[in-house]
């Protein structure tokens, strides 16, 4: 038991590790795509490749969220594993990356504000999704750092 715990702990971390490669990769992706699409910039070529990168990137994503939740799965099954695998800690550690990822979404809002006053950001899903993917990426990224401490 305690051997399948230590390699579901681990796997989780590997999991956590490999979205946020996928989540960063989309992430810059995304705004590369939106200062091409500007019209300062305006140039459509090289949306093409963001683009690319940005479908490419999704499918990483999906899979380690779908690696992740069969962890889950299994945590939720077996009661051994829930009590080892979820304890208070976790549960700790969790609550704290929740507030990290609001302080995060917060941050990056205002951050986007400010950088209006300066760039013309009038495109409010740009806004919209920038914001909650920095917001599930610095959760992720605060429970995995958490985690290693």
């Amino acid at each position: 038991m305690t051997n399948q715990i230590e390699k579901l702990d681990r796997d989780r971390r590997k999991y956590l590790k490999g979205y946020l490669v996928g989540a960063g990769i989309f992430l810059i992706a995304w705004i590369i795509n939106f200062i091409f699409k500007m019209p300062k910039f305006e140039l459509q070529h090289f949306r093409i490749y963001t683009l690319t990168i940005l479908l490419a990137s999704i499918p990483i994503q999906l899979y380690f969220v779908h690696k992740l939740n069969s962890i889950k799965t299994k945590m939720n099954n077996d009661p051994g594993l829930r009590s080892a695998l979820n304890n208070e800690l976790v549960q700790l550690h969790a609550i704290k990356a929740w507030k990290s990822a609001f302080i995060s979404s917060l941050g990056c809002v205002s951050l986007l504000a400010i950088l209006s006053s300066f760039f013309p950001i009038d495109d409010l899903k740009f806004v919209a999704i920038t914001t909650i993917l920095v917001g599930c990426s610095v959760y992720h990224l605060a429970f995995l750092i958490m985690e290693r401490g």
